[in-house]
């Protein structure tokens, strides 16, 4: 990335933020309800400064997927999900059994 392309996301991240409104804390956007959501959401209205530099990066790159693309990230995702699932689900259990009986 040139130094001009890399001036002009933080420019275009700056004015993402520049009205103190559109700042966001504790996660990387919010729409205008309060509630989290992706950066790259179409109701994303307020970020916090990682989040507006993600969101400026990505807005500056034209994305293009081949057909298979899209599959691998939905596999590759998913498999992500069901281990955070699971992992979260053994943590459950584990604090469970070490509680104390009523």
């Amino acid at each position: 990335m040139s130094v001009s392309h890399t001036r002009q996301i933080l420019i275009d991240a700056r004015a993402l933020i520049s009205d103190p409104a559109h700042w966001a804390t504790g996660t990387m956007a919010k729409d205008d309800y309060g509630d989290n959501v992706p950066g790259m959401a179409q109701d994303a209205c307020r970020f916090c400064a990682t989040g507006a530099v993600r969101r400026a990066l990505l807005a500056s790159r034209p994305i293009t997927l081949t057909l298979e693309q899209p599959e691998q990230a939905c596999r590759r995702n998913a498999a992500k999900i069901f281990g955070h699932v699971l992992t979260s689900l053994r943590s459950k259990d584990s604090a469970e059994s070490t509680r104390p009986p009523r």
